[in-house]
């Protein structure tokens, strides 16, 4: 089957659904879910003239973006990606299948299109709804050692995705996590200003101290808030 018959199909059956297509290029089509607390931003992949593939999931949280916009030292918001989270398709449902798939027939396509949509509902009832609880949030950020930092992705380049994950922490209550990713961002960006001057700005400091002192000394909004 071809790109343009494969897209036509998903884009109708997604939007029964209540998601919306917001691009359709060469090589992918986005999917998204938009509403007033949040925002969720996912592809699909055409590759190699005939594969498709999940590309996963980016969520924003709509609440904590804004107040964390608010408290970034402002020379730093040109590095925030403007998402909270992002994960792959089998995060949440370990037994999904989210390799390339080639598809030659209209039952494989179907199948393949109800794959993806009974995950993105799942996502939609079971998952969506508590990545607005800043408890949640923290819970996964914080599920991982700063050691394997990498293994939870948030939005922005170095170092504004760690403090992300410094405030997302500290605002869900996960206090020994923060003071983990405190003090291994410190060091991180005390290395970073020896090995590449050439890329350090002292507003990479300033806005550590300006993000720390803000969340220890202010008073937490989230407190006693779920976000539904």
């Amino acid at each position: 089957m071809n790109r343009e018959d494969i897209y036509k199909a998903i884009k109708n059956r997604v939007e029964l659904e209540g998601f919306k297509i917001s691009k359709i290029d060469s090589d992918s089509i986005k999917i998204d879910l938009i509403s007033e607390e949040f925002q969720v931003y996912s592809s699909i992949r055409w590759q190699f003239h005939k594969f498709i593939t999940p590309q996963g999931i980016d969520f924003r949280n709509v609440l904590f973006e804004e107040y964390f916009n608010q408290i970034l030292n402002k020379e730093l918001l040109k590095f925030n990606y403007d998402y909270s989270v992002g994960f792959v398709f089998k995060t949440f449902i370990k037994d999904f299948d989210s390799s390339a798939i080639e598809i030659n027939s209209e039952i494989e396509l179907e199948n393949y299109i109800n794959k993806i949509v009974t995950n993105l509902l799942f996502h939609k009832k079971e998952i969506f709804p508590k990545l607005l609880d800043i408890n949640f949030l923290a819970e996964y950020i914080g599920a991982v050692s700063f050691e394997r930092k990498a293994e939870r992705s948030v939005g922005g380049k170095f170092p504004v995705h760690l403090f992300k994950k410094i405030a997302i922490l500290k605002l869900g209550g996960q206090n020994e996590r923060y003071l983990e990713y405190k003090e291994g961002t410190l060091d991180l960006i005390k290395s970073y200003a020896i090995r590449k001057p050439e890329k350090y700005l002292p507003s990479f400091r300033e806005g550590f101290d300006k993000l720390i002192l803000h969340l220890e000394n202010e008073e937490n909004p989230f407190d006693n808030l779920t976000l539904t």
